[in-house]
């Protein structure tokens, strides 16, 4: 049986931002004459507190690529 957890206010805030760009990206890709949508939302609608956010997701994602990739990498070789 699975225990339900609550999120935070700060969790459901950064889920939020999330979905947000999830579901601008989908329009920019999926309705024609939208293609520029995805930047126009990342630019001009989100404040400035959702765009460090949404950096923050970048730069950890781009940490865990490399980590992931190491480990990898490392048994694959058997290390």
């Amino acid at each position: 049986m699975t225990r339900k957890v609550t999120l935070s206010a700060p969790q459901k805030e950064i889920i939020d931002v999330f979905a947000h760009i999830m579901v601008a990206s989908d329009i920019a890709k999926n309705v024609e004459g939208m293609a520029g949508f995805l930047d126009s939302y990342l630019n001009e609608a989100m404040t400035p507190k959702q765009q460090a956010i949404w950096q923050a997701l970048l730069n950890r994602s781009t940490q865990v690529r490399k980590d992931m990739l190491k480990e990898l990498k490392q048994e694959k070789s058997g290390a």
